[in-house]
């Protein structure tokens, strides 16, 4: 299984134990641009949805955001 794969079977697991650096990931593998924004927050866009994900640079994230990640993935089927 390639490591994208791996990657976000985990992070659907446990949302609870997903650092920054693999939420970025998991974003990027899915043909989003995450960019900083404002104070230690990013922001990840994808041009095919009119939504942006904001969220900490924290270890671990919080789930919420994790959750909210994993949601929109779904929504556009990617």
């Amino acid at each position: 299984m390639p490591p994208d794969e791996r990657r976000l079977r985990r992070a659907r697991q446990n949302p609870k134990n997903v650092r920054f650096n693999d939420l970025v990931r998991i974003y990027e593998d899915h043909g989003f641009i995450v960019r900083r924004g404002k104070g230690s927050h990013y922001v990840a866009f994808h041009p095919n949805s009119p939504r942006n994900m904001s969220f900490p640079r924290r270890n671990p994230v919080n789930a919420n955001y994790v959750k909210d990640a994993l949601d929109i993935i779904d929504e556009l089927g990617l």
